[in-house]
């Protein structure tokens, strides 16, 4: 009779990293930041905050965090800076999350 063998276990690294990155998913107003860039594929902070009502230093702070997580990237052009997610896994991720969570 063949054994099975065990799933695959992360590496600590890895699990380490992902428990970051969801931990910058449970939080509201990222979420809804989150969301907002998923629609709008690249926004500036200025019109993130006045769509979700949030101060521009409350916002830059959040992206900060999701930055950090290498869920959103920046891209500067002259003064203004653009942020989109960081590529498709991000919006799977939450398309999932979001999916998931209207099931009772």
């Amino acid at each position: 009779m063949a054994t099975r063998r065990p799933a695959h276990t992360p590496s600590p690294r890895v699990l380490r990293d992902a428990e970051r990155i969801f931990s910058a998913l449970a939080d509201r107003t990222r979420l809804r930041l989150l969301c907002a860039l998923m629609r709008k594929r690249e926004s500036r902070v200025t019109d993130l905050a006045a769509s979700l009502g949030c101060s521009l230093s409350a916002l830059s702070h959040q992206l900060s965090k999701l930055r950090d997580r290498r869920i959103v990237a920046a891209r500067r052009d002259g003064r203004v800076v653009w942020y989109a997610l960081s590529d498709a896994h991000v919006a799977t991720v939450l398309k999932q999350g979001l999916r998931h969570a209207e099931h009772p």
